[in-house]
């Protein structure tokens, strides 16, 4: 009876991909990108509005923050050094030009 369960055992472990039908499944998958790019093009849309409203925080925070440098510099009698603030100004651009830079970034990747 034991050899009988051990010759059932090893016949079924020997089987089993052909049972389970995990043959061939790696030809079947087309990969991550289709989903990634469905997804993409669902929820862009989807969240446009809130996107909307990040780009408009995000640019007042970043214009905020050159004004206040530009004021501290005023304030105190030194000359404006424009070099700092270029990082700002750069990063409120990127925010500003959002879809833009998503799809450049698409095109790069």
């Amino acid at each position: 009876m034991k050899a009988l369960t051990t010759v059932f055992i090893v016949i079924t472990a020997l089987f089993l991909p052909q049972l389970a039908g995990a043959q061939g499944v790696a030809e079947t998958l087309g990969g991550m990108q289709p989903v990634l790019d469905r997804v993409y093009s669902e929820m862009l849309p989807l969240c446009s509005r809130l996107i909307d409203v990040a780009r408009g925080i995000a640019g007042f925070g970043a214009l905020w923050y050159i004004a206040s440098r530009v004021w501290r510099q005023i304030a105190s009698a030194e000359p404006i050094d424009f070099y700092p603030l270029l990082r700002p100004f750069a990063l409120g651009m990127a925010i500003m030009m959002f879809p833009m830079v998503i799809a450049l970034m698409n095109g790069v990747l």
